[in-house]
């Protein structure tokens, strides 16, 4: 996550405000908070930045790290494509648990010591901070009671592979868009049971149509860049004719085929779920312009990774 680096942290940023001595300012006494973004120095009854409109912090976060001692070394992060909300989020829980640590304008330095643990508070800053679900579509919760940290993980790098949106709520069930319950439910019980017996050789699901023997051998140039040619369009407009027609006569022939030669299960699997519900949202009438056009775009991401 962090690489080693020797010797101590520098100073970081300053302005707004007035000079305060290396005791003061490591205190936070005298009534000030500090902006993480500009380095600004503001009396405590502001709760926001007047300049960067972003929350002040209570402790100067650009103080130097005592230097290491010998035989240790400082970590540094490098977050500056962090948004200025989440580096405060993780100041704030590094403050909290009592972590030494400094900014070297967006970058943190810390111990190396408390590497670990900075990890953990990174990962879950990450996590709090990704894309949110959109609030005009319908969303659906699972419950996680009894999953450990190890399968929840495994089952967020699968939701974020695939770019699925999702969020862990209060009470820690998942929370997903409606129209994704289906592909979230199979990974869901990929996650929970990594030993289960293994999809059959083509990816399907058990009782799919196209299996290993029955399945028809396809060129997967042609139908998966014809899907990804179609989807493309979709995505652009879910009433593009021509769109429309390619995706049916693509998702149809995927629906009778076998794997290509080399295609991981899991992520034929995928393709064939994917496809067979942008067909389904194309063949219904109460299917909406967005729906069909998020369902393609999700789509055309998981095969830009095959074409």
């Amino acid at each position: 996550m962090g690489f080693v680096m020797g010797g101590g942290g520098g100073g970081g940023g300053g302005g707004g405000g007035a000079a305060k001595s290396d005791e003061d300012a490591a205190d936070g006494e005298g009534g000030t908070r500090w902006c993480l973004s500009c380095g600004g120095e503001w009396v405590d009854q502001l709760e926001e930045c007047p300049d960067c409109e972003v929350p002040l912090v209570d402790e100067n976060p650009f103080v130097a790290l005592a230097p290491p001692e010998e035989g240790a070394a400082n970590i540094e992060y490098e977050l500056t494509d962090w948004a200025t909300e989440s580096r405060v989020m993780l100041d704030q829980l590094l403050t909290g648990e009592r972590i030494a640590h400094a900014w070297q304008g967006a970058d943190l330095v810390v111990p190396d010591a408390v590497e670990a643990r900075v990890d953990e508070l990174v990962e879950q800053v990450e996590r709090t901070t990704l894309p949110t679900l959109d609030p005009e579509l319908d969303r659906v919760a699972f419950t996680l009671e009894g999953w450990t940290d190890d399968q929840v993980g495994v089952l967020g790098e699968r939701l974020d592979g695939l770019e699925i949106p999702w969020e862990l709520d209060l009470e820690g069930e998942l929370v997903v868009h409606a129209h994704q319950a289906d592909e979230v439910e199979v990974l869901l019980d990929e996650a929970e049971h990594p030993d289960a017996l293994p999809l059959d050789d083509d990816g399907a699901e058990p009782g799919d149509e196209g299996d290993e023997e029955q399945g028809e051998e396809i060129d997967p140039d042609e139908v998966f860049g014809g899907l990804f040619v179609a989807c493309d369009r979709l995505a652009k407009s879910s009433r593009d004719h021509r769109g429309v027609l390619d995706a049916v006569a693509a998702a149809t022939t995927l629906a009778g085929a076998r794997a290509p030669y080399g295609l991981a299960p899991t992520t034929w699997n995928d393709l064939k779920r994917r496809s067979r519900h942008l067909m389904t949202l194309l063949e219904d009438d109460d299917s909406t312009d967005d729906q069909i056009e998020l369902a393609a775009g999700e789509l055309r991401t998981l095969l830009r990774t095959l074409v």
